[in-house]
């Protein structure tokens, strides 16, 4: 079906932009020959045959390789600008939902310009391009990680999280520490936190003092005793008390004993409050996160036996504490403990101050403290 044309009519300057245009960017063979006024659209002469030696011969690999990488790079781009959105760098409105980590969704709002929250996958996928490349710790959001702990990616430290079997894979060195650990994962009875504070606090104690028993007070699942044992036999004995012993306790004692042997029947958990526990002086008093107060029983009751103390305080009750006075220049936790250790050296006692990793706890003071040689056993 034919359809009859009109074309614009172009004034002078038209046509000498267009011939410009035509001359500069269209070929020869292929120009556009403006219409005179008034007359009919102009015929575009059919492009040249190709010669018959290239009508059978293959693409140029020169050429496909040029094809492939523009094609890549289109792509890339695609991807580039997708993540670029999901990252947030394009502005959105309104309100989105964003999966807690526990499963449940939390609704929150975005505000005018609010970025579209980026999910884990979404990072380990943009860690693969390029120029938008992301370092693992960025993937997994985490905090610095002790070195000792070799920097496991996606492994909170500080998480109350109840380890399992599912994490046996992080601990597969050779190590002592990744040896309990294991076990640890096998019993699924103690939460991830406790696991690292009790090897921080046993490893430091025992690089400090050896030998004696081992009493751990506040002992929760007296995963310190046991550690104290393992680092240095020449402990015979440990007691682990506290108030309430949770069940659990007992599956975690059990676990250890059967990777141990040696351990059988040397370590006494006991629920008894710290004040019914009798120490001598040959004893190390160890105690992880006795919660407010119970730190300064601890303390009297090593001091009383002139015993050896290591302690992590936590949970400082600043408005029953001793502050020793130094309220007005630090802040109430640390004037705590400062007091404590003084407490320490005013009865002779060689005191020795440590912080385990951050990332473990934020009450991360350690403090230690040796009696008097003449008061030793």
């Amino acid at each position: 079906m034919h359809s009859e044309t009109f074309p614009v009519p172009l004034d002078v300057a038209d046509e000498t932009a267009l011939e410009e245009v035509a001359v500069e960017f269209v070929p020869d063979e292929l120009a556009i020959v403006p219409a005179p006024l008034g007359g009919a659209p102009p015929v575009l002469p059919a492009p040249p045959a190709p010669p018959e030696e290239l009508k059978a011969s293959p693409q140029p690999l020169a050429t496909q390789t040029a094809i492939e990488a523009d094609t890549s790079a289109a792509a890339m781009l695609v991807r580039v600008l997708w993540f670029m959105v999901r990252l947030g760098s394009f502005p959105s409105t309104g309100r989105h939902t964003t999966r807690s980590p526990r499963g449940g969704a939390a609704e929150k709002s975005a505000g005018r310009c609010g970025a579209v929250p980026l999910h884990r996958r979404d990072m380990a996928l943009l860690a693969t391009i390029d120029p938008l490349r992301v370092a693992p710790s960025d993937v997994d959001g985490e905090a610095s990680k002790s070195a000792e702990h070799g920097g496991r990616a996606g492994h909170r430290l500080s998480s109350r999280v109840r380890l399992t079997p599912h994490e046996l894979h992080r601990f597969q060195g050779p190590t002592l520490f990744d040896h309990i650990a294991r076990v640890v994962c096998a019993a699924s009875c103690l939460p991830r936190k406790e696991l690292y504070e009790s090897w921080e606090v046993a490893r430091r104690a025992r690089r400090r003092f050896r030998g004696g028993r081992v009493v751990d007070l506040a002992c929760g699942h007296g995963l310190v005793a046991h550690m104290m044992l393992l680092l240095d036999d020449t402990s015979e004995t440990a007691l682990a008390a506290d108030r309430r012993v949770p069940r659990s306790a007992g599956i975690l004692a059990e676990a250890m004993q059967r990777e141990w042997p040696r351990l059988a029947g040397r370590i006494e958990i006991a629920a008894r409050p710290i004040a019914e526990v009798t120490l001598s002086s040959s004893d190390v008093v160890v105690s992880a996160h006795a919660c407010g107060g119970l730190t300064d029983e601890v303390l009297g009751l090593a001091l009383a036996a002139s015993a050896r103390v290591v302690v992590l305080p936590c949970c400082q009750a600043e408005g029953k504490g001793d502050l020793g006075g130094v309220g007005g220049w630090v802040d109430g936790a640390l004037a705590i403990d400062l007091t404590r250790a003084a407490r320490l050296r005013a009865h002779g006692y060689t005191v020795y101050t440590q912080t385990i990793p951050a990332a473990i706890t934020p009450k991360n003071r350690l403090l230690l403290g040796a009696p008097p040689q003449s008061e030793k056993a």
